[in-house]
């Protein structure tokens, strides 16, 4: 049963519940036009109940009520008093929700009513009318089934004196014709009621019965014995009723005046769009500015950007045409528009085939594969992480920019590179503000439009080339971009809107660290790829660049075949290099040569091998087998490690008479002229261990020269190389030529641990050289060198001078 029921509707109501036609049908019992009649009983009565739920019946003559009733205890009461003489006591429960009902669960104080109609409605429920008479205190309940039946006597009013009641009833009044001047809902004939009511305590009914007052304060004004009492109460109700009634009705006078003024603008531009299309002109601000909020529509935004963006095409409504702001403001928008705030792609979390597509396109990269596989694994696992930021740091060629393409490959998304090389404004990542002509996003924004999701790989390329000057520090600016606690944020000047980056993968590119911020470095994990030895050169060859160089080429496989030995005989003797750039540019000169026999007419295949590699690309370029051809006295191979991965650095020493005095040649700076220096010392103070005449420290004159002198070369590693040289030049004692060594040596000879020892072993087996010296503090390295190199090279671990000395030199000391 509904919560409606047994509710009372006032003749003002405009919905019952029913329509028109359900009333036809009903069967009507019984019809009384006799309303107001005075013999209302004795004072004592004795009569069924009606329980209502939700309402009170107040005793006012000459106004129907309606109830709907549908429980059968109700209709029972109803069927009864209609057998009788028509008189019924109307009685609200305490709980309007409760079902099932005895009589506790009823009020004491009720009204006696008049039945006039009885109703049976086609639903199964029964409606009646009624009028009502007097209040009734009821005293007892004689019966509960099949319906209530009380005891009772009239709730007589307690006499009190006329003049406060009266004034208290004109104050009443007034307020009332105010309730009936601002509701929308109560008819002047109620306020007609109110003022012909014939007492003070008629008035205060005929009020709480026509306002909408809740129900348990109804019955407390039912109860109340002293009409003073009871119109003081309703005066409190009424006082906040008028509150609630002008604070609405002020409301809804501002919302109309918004309404019609937003309908009056409507209006107007409407009429304007007609004009201008009457004479043959067209708004194309308005028709842009239409497309713009069309495009938010339908597009999915966030609330921040939704609110902006509406915001700016309002502006741009309210400007004449040809403004010269309009152009900026649409500039604006449409970057907004065009960028990706929500949409992203599915990472592929199958471990295996990403692992196959990472396989499949590079060659070795072991570390940096392993790093990608890991992340998939935890994000397999895990749905919401941070994407790291990784930093490949290798000489050029070794396929850092590649690899990015690959890694994107692998997890299915999309790939975006950007190139900082040469970039020194703060503005080309960060943007510049719209108060500059011109003015437009910064890279990172930029490229995020040119990927056009959420979660691209970001290649940022040539890192470690950011340059300062005064437009600001482009490194410093990159911390936002790739600190994880501040990216889901990041601010660009020019958008002035948060923009969430953090489901970016970002992977820089750089040669080397030297240089960066250590904020910067600290944010980025660092995976070092030192190079590639001949063996894995050999197989990018064959598998990658020579299928690719041939395509590019127009060359079929039968050709142009280059066998294993030439692939070799290139690598060593024509390139010298970390990556496989330069093989790559000698590879491409074959298949350009190729293609021009083919092009003469020539058809037959041609298997290239070592011997025939001159023809096509002319003499050797390198060495091969040894940094000297013999073994040399005065003369040490060292090898240093540059941007470009590790190279070979050899040191000559000239020893002539004179009085003692060093000189260096080659471009060193100061760290290493303190090396030589402390190398001498250091032989100086050893010289008897060495089989050195001490004389010829303050009878020679010492001429320290490294070669390419164009080229700057600093760093203490090479101390012990220097101090080889100066030893042999002493004792006389020749210097293996298959040896290289880096170690920086102290005033007493001890070998300190030095860094990139893997480019620079690298570098020896590229040399083809087969002696390695260098510090037992960086034993633990080996591990991260191929096993190649490893098999190649006797390394030879010292951790002092003399053990060097032993090792590089030929024959015995003394």
């Amino acid at each position: 049963m509904s919560s409606e029921e047994e509710k009372v509707w006032l003749p003002s109501d405009p919905d019952r519940g029913y329509s028109e036609n359900q009333f036809e049908e009903a069967e009507i019992i019984n019809v009384d036009v006799e309303i107001g009649d005075d013999d209302d009983g004795p004072d004592a009565v004795d009569l069924p109940v009606l329980p209502v739920r939700g309402t009170v019946l107040f005793p006012v003559r000459e106004v129907m009520s309606p109830l709907l009733v549908s429980r059968d205890v109700s209709i029972a009461a109803i069927e009864a008093a209609m057998a009788g003489d028509k008189r019924i006591l109307v009685v609200a429960q305490q709980d309007p929700d409760r079902e099932s009902i005895t009589a506790d669960d009823l009020f004491t104080v009720g009204t006696q009513a008049h039945v006039a109609r009885m109703l049976k409605l086609p639903d199964g429920t029964t409606s009646v009318l009624v009028e009502g008479r007097r209040r009734i205190r009821v005293h007892e309940f004689l019966q509960e089934r099949p319906y209530f039946r009380g005891r009772g006597s009239v709730f007589s009013d307690s006499p009190e004196p006329a003049p406060a009641t009266e004034t208290m009833s004109s104050g009443m009044l007034r307020l009332f014709k105010k309730v009936v001047d601002l509701s929308e809902h109560l008819p002047e004939d109620v306020y007609i009621r109110a003022m012909n009511a014939e007492s003070p305590s008629v008035l205060a009914d005929v009020v709480a019965s026509s306002m909408d007052i809740p129900f348990l304060q109804l019955q407390e004004l039912l109860e109340l014995e002293q009409v003073s009492e009871r119109l003081q109460r309703l005066h409190e109700i009424v006082v906040n009723e008028i509150q609630l009634l002008e604070t609405g009705k002020s409301i809804e006078s501002k919302i109309n005046a918004k309404v019609e003024k937003a309908q009056h603008t409507y209006v107007l531009k409407e009429q304007m769009k007609a004009i201008t299309k009457e004479i043959g002109e067209t708004d194309l601000a308005a028709r842009e500015a239409q497309e713009l909020a069309d495009r938010l529509e339908q597009g999915s935004y966030p609330p921040a950007v939704k609110e902006r963006v509406t915001k700016e095409i309002d502006r741009l409504n309210s400007m004449p045409p040809g403004a010269p702001e309009i152009n900026v403001i649409r500039n604006y928008v449409e970057w907004i528009l065009d960028l990706p705030w929500k949409k992203r792609t599915r990472d592929r979390l199958d471990i295996a085939t990403a692992e196959q597509v990472l396989n499949d396109s590079h060659f070795g990269l072991e570390p940096v594969k392993e790093r990608i596989l890991e992340y998939l694994s935890v994000r397999k696992l895990a749905r919401r992480m941070r994407s790291p930021v990784l930093c490949l740091v290798g000489p050029p060629g070794v396929g850092k920019t590649s690899l990015g393409q690959a890694i994107a490959d692998s997890m299915g998304r999309k790939f975006v590179r950007v190139t900082l090389g040469g970039v020194r404004d703060e503005a080309e990542i960060r943007g510049h503000r719209r108060t500059y002509i011109g003015s437009m996003p910064g890279r990172i924004l930029q490229t995020m439009r040119e990927a056009g999701t959420i979660n691209p790989v970001f290649m940022l390329d040539e890192i470690d080339k950011l340059g300062i000057d005064f437009r600001g520090d482009p490194t410093t600016a990159l911390l936002e971009v790739l600190d994880p606690e501040q990216n889901h944020a990041f601010s660009d000047h020019y958008l002035e809107i948060p923009y969430n980056i953090s489901n970016v993968l970002f992977i820089a590119a750089a040669n080397t660290l030297y240089g960066l911020p250590p904020a910067l470095v600290d944010r980025m994990e660092v995976v070092e790829i030192p190079g590639y030895v001949e063996d894995e050169k050999v197989a990018i060859a064959e598998r990658f660049v020579l299928p690719r160089q041939l395509h590019e080429h127009g060359l079929q496989e039968q050709h142009l075949k280059v066998g294993k030995s030439a692939l070799q005989r290139i690598i060593r003797e024509y390139t010298r290099e970390a990556g496989v750039r330069s093989l790559e540019r000698e590879i491409a000169t074959l298949c350009r040569r190729r293609a021009f026999r083919l092009a003469e007419g020539g058809k037959s295949p041609v298997k290239l091998t070592a011997r025939s590699i001159p023809k096509y690309l002319g003499a050797p370029k390198f060495r091969f087998g040894a940094a000297e051809e013999n073994d040399e006295v005065a003369t040490a191979t060292g090898v240093f490690r540059t941007a470009s991965g590790g190279e070979l650095m050899p040191v000559e020493v000239i020893i002539n008479e004179g009085s003692g005095g060093l000189m260096t040649t080659g471009q060193l700076g100061d760290v290493m002229k303190e090396s030589i220096k402390a190398a001498q010392t250091y032989l100086r103070s050893h010289a008897a261990d060495f089989g050195i005449d001490q004389r010829k420290f303050d009878s020679m004159d010492f001429h320290v020269h490294i070669p390419n002198g164009g080229i700057p070369k600093d760093g203490s590693s090479a101390g012990i190389t220097i101090a080889t040289a100066l030893a042999s030049a002493l004792s006389g004692r020749a210097v293996r030529k298959d040896t290289t060594m880096t170690g920086e040596i102290t005033l007493r000879g001890r070998i300190l641990r030095t860094d990139g020892l893997k480019e620079k072993i690298l570098a020896a087996h590229r040399a083809g050289l087969k002696q390695f010296i260098m510090p037992e503090a960086n034993a633990r390295e080996l591990d991260d060198v191929p096993d190649k190199a490893r098999r190649d090279l006797n390394f030879v671990l010292a951790k002092h001078m003399g053990e060097v000395v032993e090792a590089a030199l030929l024959g015995t000391s003394g």
